[in-house]
């Protein structure tokens, strides 16, 4: 004894049989006041960080029921920190959402807190990270939840919504039928908008997601900074040394900026052995679901010198090698059969200069085709085609959609060209026409572009329209929606070269084109056709039949139906010509529009759409 004191030396924190907390406010207070309705979450977890072992926490569903904002904990400031071994179960309460948007201030499409759609660098200043697992091991496992509005802006400040680990970092973070949305980080080398980890594993399951490796066959972004490389005797930071040591070898031509000479040429045998190496590695290590192998980027594999039968002979077999070894690997993990996809054009014309032929690719094992416009959304027959083509029905043949359905001219370089955003309506009727031709899916591609890429000057961003993938698959919904058709320019490129537009509509020489529609009983509306030039068209005399019925025009209408995209280059006045189209005349398959020139010069017609609601 000390005193009137007991001393007791040295105190340790013990292990105790597993806590399981119940939060029952969705306030985000520590009062000490734990008492049933009282207990914050941010009380739970500091709770469990004070008892060591594992500890779940768990919501009450009266309170937390999904009614309006009844299941929405909105963070005061600062993020959750976790330091000890963790599971947060919101799976009995219905939408519990944790959102890192202290102010109330994101820009969100109507009705839904989990996807920040506008919101400027002002308007997250309040905003920060949600979920922080920081201490030295442990695991955390996140079920039932949605973690949105995080946000980090420092230097290697990984993480927006959800940073777990550290370095020399022991543990595992499993997400569990969760949601993982509108979450970013600004700061420099900092990753991980969403989720980062440090050494700690990373396992999302129950979702109904299976992970695909896709792999770029013949990337030729580097070729930008070839002749930089080149001129200081060293490789820039995205170039592999692989390259940059058998530059000189293996690439296809002379030209040091072009990209179909700076890529390497799939002849060679070294290079294809390389290719399958860093591909083998991945399927040998990780238990992925299936394998993409992507033709498009950069789409040219082939010197002008080799054939186009050796072509398909060395890419057929180079696809029956990848089978075999996907086949091993399986079984060596104890793996079901894994699916193995290729990434090709959607027009036919091209697939030949890359040895591409799908019956051969079929036979060889080749389990699903993804047909891609390499940058672009675009609206055809193609899946049709490709199906009669294989002529194999194990084969499944998906389209790919993306952010953007068509590009202006670059102001600064790769990348700094306004462009078109692909619209919610556009989603939905492009991948109706797809599956109503027989696609069993789709696919995306560069859906995060829709947030800041580049440059201020191709703004304003949004957060990925992440909302439409799931009704992406619902027949029913598809065909309830408005619909959205167009005919796109796209930009300049021979992988999708042989689309009806960009075209030049002369003076009476009259511009004929059909489009694919599938009109349904519910579109009871006039709907809206525009034709849109790069040029000021408003001395043109423009005269539009759809189906044999004269067009009536009307006034210029910048946003034929409803969508958050402002200020995105949608399109001027005078570039536009807007008409209405009479309910009815839109028939299932093939409309043909015919676009006649009266009075004035010439048109350069670059993009066409309709509406229908």
């Amino acid at each position: 004894m000390v005193g009137f004191n007991a001393d007791i030396g040295a105190f340790e924190r013990q292990e105790v049989e597993s806590t399981v907390l119940v939060v029952s406010t969705t306030s985000d207070v520590v009062d000490g006041n734990y008492q049933p309705g009282q207990l914050s979450l941010r009380e739970a977890i500091q709770l469990t960080n004070e008892s060591l072992g594992p500890d779940t926490i768990t919501f009450d569903p009266s309170v937390f029921d999904g009614v309006n904002e009844n299941s929405l904990i909105r963070l005061s400031g600062a993020e959750l920190s976790i330091t000890d071994s963790l599971t947060i179960d919101a799976s009995m309460a219905i939408g519990v959402t944790i959102t890192g948007d202290t102010a109330n201030d994101d820009v969100t499409r109507a009705g839904h807190v989990t996807d920040v759609a506008a919101s400027g660098a002002a308007l997250l200043d309040d905003n920060t990270r949600v979920l922080n697992f920081s201490g030295a091991s442990g695991d955390l496992t996140l079920r039932g939840l949605t973690v949105t509005g995080g946000r980090t802006t420092g230097p290697n400040d990984d993480g927006g919504g959800i940073r777990f680990g550290s370095a020399n970092f022991s543990g595992a973070l499993t997400i569990d039928q969760s949601t993982v949305s509108g979450n970013s980080t600004t700061g420099s080398i900092a990753d991980g908008g969403g989720v980062f980890t440090f050494d700690g594993d990373l396992t999302c399951h129950d979702m109904r997601v299976a992970p695909f490796l896709s792999y770029r066959l013949n990337d030729g972004h580097h070729v930008r900074q070839l002749q930089r490389a080149l001129a200081r005797g060293k490789p820039t930071p995205n170039m592999s040394r692989h390259y940059w040591e058998n530059y000189e070898r293996f690439r296809i031509g002379p030209n040091e900026t072009e990209w179909d000479d700076g890529v390497f040429d799939w002849s060679i045998a070294e290079v294809q052995d390389h290719k399958f190496a860093l591909i083998e590695e991945a399927l040998a290590n990780y238990d992925l679901t299936g394998l993409e192998l992507d033709f498009l980027r950069h789409w040219v594999r082939f010197g002008p010198k080799t054939k186009i039968d050796k072509r398909r002979e060395i890419t057929t077999d180079f696809v029956r090698r990848i089978r075999k070894m996907l086949d091993k690997t399986a079984r060596d993990r104890g793996l079901p059969r894994r699916w193995l996809c290729v990434r090709i054009p959607a027009k036919a014309n091209v697939r030949g200069e890359q040895g591409v032929d799908l019956p051969s690719l079929a036979g060889a094992g080749v389990d699903m085709v993804n047909l891609s416009y390499s940058y672009f959304t675009m609206q055809d027959d193609s899946v049709r085609r490709a199906k009669a083509e294989i002529n194999n029905d194990r084969v499944a043949v998906y389209t790919e959609m993306s952010h953007c359905t068509m590009t202006g001219k670059a102001t600064a370089g790769s990348g700094t060209q306004p462009f078109l955003r692909t619209t919610d309506e556009q989603f939905y009727t492009t991948a109706r026409l797809a599956r109503k031709q027989g696609a069993r899916g789709v696919s995306l591609f560069n859906f995060p572009y829709y947030r800041y890429h580049v440059t201020d000057t191709i703004g304003p961003f949004h957060e990925p329209p992440f909302h439409v993938i799931p009704r992406l698959g619902d027949d029913d919904f598809l065909t309830a929606q408005s619909h959205w058709y167009f005919l796109t320019a796209g930009r300049k490129d021979r992988v999708i070269a042989g689309h009806p537009l960009p075209t030049i509509v002369e003076r009476s020489d009259p511009f004929v084109v059909t489009i694919e529609m599938l009109p349904t009983p519910k579109h009871r509306k006039n709907g809206l056709l525009r034709l849109r030039s790069d040029e000021d068209i408003r001395d043109r005399e423009i005269e539009v039949n759809f189906n044999d019925v004269s067009l009536r025009e009307i006034e210029f209408i910048e946003k034929p139906l409803p969508h958050r995209y402002d200020n995105t280059w949608l399109g001027k006045s005078e570039q536009t010509r807007c008409f209405r189209l009479p309910a009815g005349i839109a028939r299932d398959g093939a409309n043909q529009i015919k676009i006649n020139v009266n009075k004035g010069i010439r048109v350069r017609l670059r993009y066409l759409d309709i509406t229908l609601s």
